[in-house]
């Protein structure tokens, strides 16, 4: 009992002792194990990403250009208008160029909604991935973890000399006890078991006798089950001694009636006989 309870109390203290250098180990150790799993989930989610943002810049550049091109058809088309010239061709390729970034734009609209959304939708499970890594990551702190770093920080040495001493506080005191002959207090204790075992009537006789292997074994009597024992043994005897007399006066009262008158019995014999 004693090494287990030096045990149990030394590493708790050994914690207390390095807690320090343990929360500093610890809290590198989350931060590693978070961005462990921010660096998985970002290979999950972020190719995806990418991939929508560059569909989305590819449909934003084709659309910025047809906007240039139309910017450039509405230019020509005012600085003929300015000189007072017909400018039929201008004005088509300015509504060509229009109606083409019209028609871009209205067919792309729920395309980029559709990016958009899904865009949002990653990177808010990433969110939520992070925010669960950082649980999982915080949640590294119980107290095996803090003894498994409390063992690296202090190293097996100091570990080992911290397990010893308080085996030796612990210890001391039963070493300590052992090495001392009987005090007082023994002597007390002794004779108030002997004092339990009188009133009780038990009684050990030690080093009695000797086992098959030669062992001295204490003869234990307790005198109140033998006088139990001796009481029901006499109440048995006197029991059957009072039966023997009963049945021998009951015979000698049979003889005096055969005695006194042989026909009256032998007849009372047969007539209890045909009425059984």
């Amino acid at each position: 009992m004693g090494i287990i309870i030096a045990v149990t109390i030394s590493k708790p203290i050994e914690i207390r002792m390095f807690q320090t250098e343990i929360n500093v180990a610890l809290y590198k150790l989350q931060k590693e194990e978070e961005l462990k799993m921010k660096e998985s989930t970002a290979k999950i989610s972020s190719p995806e990403i990418e991939r929508i943002n560059k569909d989305l810049k590819n449909i934003d550049d084709l659309d910025n250009q047809l906007i240039k091109n139309e910017g450039i058809a509405r230019k020509d088309l005012r600085d003929c208008l300015m000189k007072n010239m017909p400018c039929p061709q201008n004005r088509k390729l300015y509504e060509e160029a229009k109606t083409t970034r019209e028609v871009y734009e209205a067919k792309n609209q729920s395309k980029i909604a559709d990016l958009e959304t899904k865009k949002t939708n990653l990177q808010g499970g990433k969110e939520k991935i992070e925010k669960v890594s950082q649980n999982v990551a915080a949640g590294l702190d119980g107290l095996s973890k803090r003894i498994q770093l409390a063992e690296e920080v202090a190293g097996f040495w100091i570990s080992l000399f911290i397990t010893l001493l308080f085996m030796a506080i612990e210890l001391t005191p039963i070493f300590f006890k052992l090495m001392l002959t009987k005090s007082t207090y023994d002597y007390l204790k002794e004779n108030n078991e002997e004092l339990i075992k009188a009133e009780n009537g038990i009684e050990v006789k030690y080093d009695f006798y000797k086992d098959k292997q030669g062992v001295e074994k204490h003869l234990v009597v307790n005198h109140q089950s033998e006088k139990l024992i001796f009481e029901k043994m006499m109440v048995t005897q006197i029991q059957k001694e009072l039966t023997e007399y009963a049945v021998a006066k009951y015979k000698e009262r049979e003889q005096q009636k055969i005695d006194a008158n042989l026909d009256d019995y032998i007849k009372s014999i047969n007539k209890n006989e045909q009425s059984s």
